[in-house]
């Protein structure tokens, strides 16, 4: 993909950006059977440009592949506290940056007590090579699921407010949901749409289990709480 040189661009797996200025330029153009002649190239002009290439992914369903470009800002977790082979990032627009390095420690301890928790339930280690959580605007649905590259409504943001206690782990509800199909759901996938509901709602329940169960996460109370108040709707609306 070409884009702007200030623009992120992030996928399922991880990414290879490069400028005219950068010896594997040429290189990025070739995977994509381009060259600095090519239409598409100087269609830029004298405009910067950058080649975003992506590593080849393992075989993934394409409801849960995802291409995420714009200009983000990009926020790191404490390098001592994630696992160096599982890269992870905060994406926001740069107008939320200040209300997300706020919250980053909290958004990525859940991330990696969640991961942690998960692979030894599993009995399977976290089977993607990175893990990009982007806040998206106007996003029409709360989260999804994309492999490697969780996406999320960027209102879980608090700007200068101090959400619920409620509302604030409902949103650790929907990380560890999310990170949790990682495994079930992206891993393994269903083998057709009705079987989504299983797919949904095993998530529930087991997200709301590491809220409870993960190491690290002892501060996180109202788990079953919230867990019994959608169960009740469930049973509701059947």
């Amino acid at each position: 993909m070409l884009s702007s040189p200030d623009w992120v661009v992030t996928s399922t797996c991880r990414s290879h950006t490069s400028t005219p200025a950068d010896a594997s330029f040429g290189e990025s153009l070739a995977s994509f059977n381009l060259s600095d002649k090519s239409d598409l190239v100087t269609r830029f002009q004298d405009a910067p440009v950058a080649c975003h290439r992506f590593d080849k992914s393992v075989p993934i369903s394409t409801y849960i592949y995802s291409l995420v470009a714009g200009a983000y800002s990009v926020t790191f977790p404490k390098e001592a506290d994630v696992d160096p082979q599982i890269p992870m990032r905060l994406l926001c627009r740069k107008s939320l940056a200040e209300h997300v390095e706020k919250m980053k420690d909290d958004w990525f301890r859940i991330t990696i007590r969640a991961i942690r928790f998960y692979e030894i339930m599993f009995n399977t280690p976290y089977p993607f090579d990175k893990l990009d959580q982007t806040f998206c605007p106007d996003y029409r649905m709360g989260a999804m699921e994309n492999v490697g590259n969780i996406t999320y409504n960027d209102e879980y943001v608090p700007r200068n407010e101090n959400f619920t206690r409620v509302k604030m782990e409902n949103i650790y509800n929907t990380i560890t949901h999310e990170i949790s199909h990682m495994w079930f759901g992206n891993l393994v996938t269903m083998e057709w749409w009705d079987d989504l509901w299983l797919n949904e709602s095993f998530a529930n329940m087991i997200s709301f289990m590491c809220m409870d169960e993960a190491e690290g996460l002892e501060d996180i109370t109202l788990a079953w709480n919230i867990f019994l108040g959608e169960n009740f709707w469930g049973l509701g609306t059947d």
